[in-house]
């Protein structure tokens, strides 16, 4: 499997302590740099702090919802690669027009194999900014 230079930043945004930090760990080892918070005002509190390049999201958040966070992700960095990653079932059968609204670039289903979730966020971070490899209406949808 090709890997990215290493040092590549991705912010793990998930209520689940365990899961944030056995995935951040995994990443950790594959050379990434990560960090794990519990919600989306601590992601955005420190937003500055760490600059991530990627963001991965838990769907249900509190206090912000997924849908929340991700529209004041898009505001503070624009054209930032954002992966969902829910345990909602159902989610594959989402319309297209959900997917446009979302803007994200993937969604994981839990549960989560990490060597697969680390490969679809290399895949992510290999799109273009300007979009042109990727001919897909809705992001990959990774499931368990």
């Amino acid at each position: 499997m090709p890997s990215l230079p290493p040092g590549h930043r991705v912010l793990l945004i998930d209520p689940d302590e365990r899961f944030g930090m056995l995935f951040r760990s995994y990443l950790e080892r594959e050379g990434w740099v990560a960090r794990w918070v519990p919600d989306g005002r601590e992601a955005l509190a420190n937003w500055s702090e760490f600059r991530p390049e990627l963001v991965v999201a838990e769907l249900r958040g509190d206090p912000l919802d997924g849908f929340e966070l991700i529209e004041r992700l898009r505001r503070l960095a624009p054209g930032l690669p954002i992966v969902l990653c829910t345990r909602l079932a159902g989610v594959q059968a989402w319309s297209d027009e959900v997917f446009a609204a979302l803007g994200v670039e993937g969604v994981l289903v839990r549960p989560v194999r990490f060597k697969q979730a680390a490969w679809m966020l290399e895949q992510v971070l290999a799109i273009p900014e300007d979009g042109t490899s990727s001919l897909r209406v809705r992001p990959p949808i990774l499931e368990p």
